[in-house]
């Protein structure tokens, strides 16, 4: 039985029949695999791109000349920036800032830190000291060891080398100059060196032989020379006995400004 068809469902049937054609055809199907490849190693391409430049090309890039970042800290600005030259390195100043223990113009730190290997013409950025803010070495001068070392831990310092010298008009163990001088700024270290009295020099005596001499006599003599005197009668000789009989320390002996000296009196025989 023949069935006629309409010229819109022949035309469908075409098309389909076309398109499937196309598809199935072994030449196409080739280039179609060929362009998949293709699109496949252009994004391997790609890939490879980034993980180069994220994670080898630095790699690469330390493997070229390094050096070792040298230690600035407490340097001047133009020591720091000659060092760093040497070593192929440059510096930038970061920030000043106050600081009580490092003196005005040096280096406070450094970024890197030194002993880190760094890329030659790698810039250091630094940190610089401005000075203690307002801060100077109080007057201690006149003052008891122990009230200066009040006064210069009120400010942040302590003593330093501490030397003893003596002295007629200043008192023992109190403080006669300091260095740095009173009102100076905020010392390096933040330590105060101070010159003490150790007071008046004592006088010293070679004793001589007083047996047979008054002791009222020499008494007197003794305590002009700024010696303490005790005089005792021998035993069992009469308290009102004068002459003496022995002493402490005996002759010849080495007695200070200030020491003892007894005397024994009484009354020889015969």
């Amino acid at each position: 039985m023949w069935v006629l068809k309409t010229s819109t469902e022949a035309g469908q049937e075409q098309d389909k029949a076309g398109r499937t054609g196309w598809v199935s055809h072994p030449k196409w199907r080739r280039t179609a695999s060929i362009l998949r490849r293709l699109i496949f190693i252009g994004l391997g391409m790609v890939v490879g791109l980034i993980l180069f430049d994220r994670f080898l090309m630095p790699y690469v890039v330390r493997l070229g000349d390094e050096v070792d970042t040298p230690n600035v800290v407490l340097l001047s600005e133009e020591e720091a920036d000659s060092l760093l030259a040497q070593t192929g390195l440059k510096c930038q100043v970061l920030a000043r800032r106050y600081d009580n223990q490092v003196p005005p113009g040096r280096i406070m730190d450094q970024e890197p830190g030194p002993g880190m290997r760094v890329k030659r013409g790698r810039i250091l950025r630094l940190l610089v000291s401005l000075g203690s803010l307002g801060r100077s070495v109080p007057e201690i001068r006149g003052h008891p060891v122990s009230h200066a070392q009040l006064l210069l831990g009120r400010e942040g310092m302590a003593m330093g080398r501490v030397t003893y010298v003596t002295s007629r008009e200043v008192p023992e163990q109190t403080v006669v100059a300091a260095s740095p001088a009173p009102g100076a700024p905020f010392p390096a270290g933040g330590e105060v060196n101070l010159l003490v009295s150790e007071g008046y020099p004592k006088r010293a005596f070679l004793m001589r032989d007083f047996r047979g001499e008054s002791a009222e006599r020499i008494r007197s003599l003794l305590k002009a020379a700024g010696l303490q005197v005790e005089v005792r009668a021998w035993p069992g000789q009469p308290l009102d006995a004068d002459e003496i009989v022995e002493q402490t320390p005996p002759s010849g002996h080495r007695i200070e400004e200030g020491g003892m000296v007894e005397l024994l009196t009484g009354r020889r025989k015969g």
